[in-house]
C-alpha cells in the first residue's frame, strides 16, 4: 500500500492498495487529513511532495503552504508511515510524463494529471472529472511514482 500527498490547503491524498484507489481532498482540514492517514498507518510508504514557494506567491500563502506540509509530514513521521520520497514536481513530473510536461503553463500541467491519472486508472475516472480534482490526480500520481520507485 503506497500513499501520495499533494500537500497544500486544497491538497489532496491518494491511497493505493492492491487494486483498490482511495482519494481524499484535504479541503483546509489538517485534522481530517490526519485521521485520514491515521486509517493508513500500516502503508508500506508515503511520498509527499517537497513543497517550495513559487512565483507571484504571497509570503503569506507560502508560508501556511509550508506548514501544511509541515503537519503532513511530521504526521507521516508519527505515524510511522516510511517516507519513500520526498520528490520536487520536475522529479517526479519527468518521471510519471516525460520532458514533455514542462512545456506546459500550470493549468495545462493540472490538466495532464487528470488526463494521465484516468488513463493509469480507468475505474476512478469519475472521481478526476473537474478541474478542481486535479490535486486528487497529482497525489495519486505521487503514489504511483512511490510505486514505480519500490
Amino acid at each position: 500500500m503506497i500513499i501520495g500527498i499533494d500537500p497544500g490547503i486544497n491538497g489532496a491524498i491518494a491511497v493505493i492498495n492492491k487494486n483498490n484507489i482511495y482519494l481524499y481532498d484535504i479541503d483546509g482540514s489538517l485534522i481530517d487529513a490526519i485521521n485520514t492517514l491515521k486509517e493508513y498507518a500500516d502503508a508500506d510508504g508515503v511520498v509527499i511532495e517537497k513543497v517550495a514557494s513559487m512565483p507571484k506567491q504571497g509570503v503569506s500563502s507560502t508560508f501556511n503552504f509550508g506548514c501544511t506540509y509541515g503537519h503532513l509530514r511530521g504526521a507521516c513521521i508519527a505515524l510511522g508511515i516510511p517516507i519513500i520520497a520526498e520528490p520536487t514536481p520536475v522529479v517526479w513530473k519527468r518521471k510519471i510524463f516525460g520532458a514533455g510536461i514542462f512545456g506546459k503553463d500550470r493549468s495545462g500541467q493540472k490538466t495532464a494529471a487528470r488526463d494521465k491519472a484516468r488513463e493509469l486508472y480507468p475505474s476512478i475516472s469519475g472521481e478526476l472529472k473537474r478541474v478542481k480534482d486535479s490535486d486528487r490526480a497529482e497525489a495519486l500520481l505521487l503514489a504511483e511514482f512511490g510505486r514505480r520507485s519500490k
